[in-house]
């Protein structure tokens, strides 16, 4: 690793831990140089401000995050098991623990929008609904509107936000279950067998009405 490349990675690291203490207007840069054990002028010359070197931080995380083992060459292209396993990778990764980092920006950037939400939505959010989309789309008739696509979409994504940011709740409600590779496993396959159910009654109800 070069110099260069050693410095920017701390300063990510420690822009990510500052806005997770402090948010984005809570942040200031110096602190950041401080918690890297670099000068701030580094800042200025790896980084063209503040919102800047956040946004590379909630980035370097969504690549982490979606580091995910790819479909076999030989797996079918059927596009229900192709939307079950798009399902169970995005569930299996915002429960599982290291997804816990970008979550917390991610809600940072919700509950108080700064400049990076929307780096998070060209990066992280509007991929991930588009590959959604398209799996959907498949399964749906063909000329199916868009309306009819996103809210499919929608609530599949409800269902797996639902998990994560209610887990304080649910974990009150049932304080004997625990989240682990098992439960997460058996929320994923779950989650993926009600949505491709729903859609399939979509399908359906879609088809008939236009027979």
């Amino acid at each position: 690793m070069s110099p260069a490349t050693g410095t920017r990675a701390r300063l990510v690291d420690a822009a990510r831990e500052e806005f997770l203490e402090h948010g984005y207007a809570g942040t200031t840069l110096r602190a950041v140089a401080k918690r890297a054990g670099v000068s701030l002028n580094l800042i200025h010359y790896h980084f063209d401000g503040k919102a800047a070197l956040l946004a590379d931080a909630v980035v370097q995380l969504m690549h982490a995050g979606h580091n995910v083992p790819a479909r076999p060459d030989d797996a079918p292209d059927d596009p229900e098991d192709l939307l079950h396993a798009f399902i169970v990778r995005q569930v299996t990764h915002m429960l599982a623990q290291q997804s816990a980092s970008i979550m917390q920006l991610v809600l940072h950037e919700l509950q108080n929008p700064s400049p990076i939400i929307d780096k998070i939505v060209e990066l992280g959010a509007r991929p991930t609904v588009a590959a959604l989309a398209k799996l959907v789309a498949a399964i749906l008739p063909d000329g199916t509107r868009d309306d009819v696509v996103r809210r499919c979409c929608m609530t599949i994504i409800g269902q797996i936000t639902h998990y994560k940011h209610g887990w304080p709740i649910i974990s009150r409600v049932y304080p004997d279950l625990e989240l682990d590779a098992n439960e997460i496993d058996g929320i994923a396959q779950h989650i993926a067998r009600f949505s491709l159910a729903g859609i399939r009654a979509e399908r359906d109800r879609l088809l008939e009405e236009a027979s």
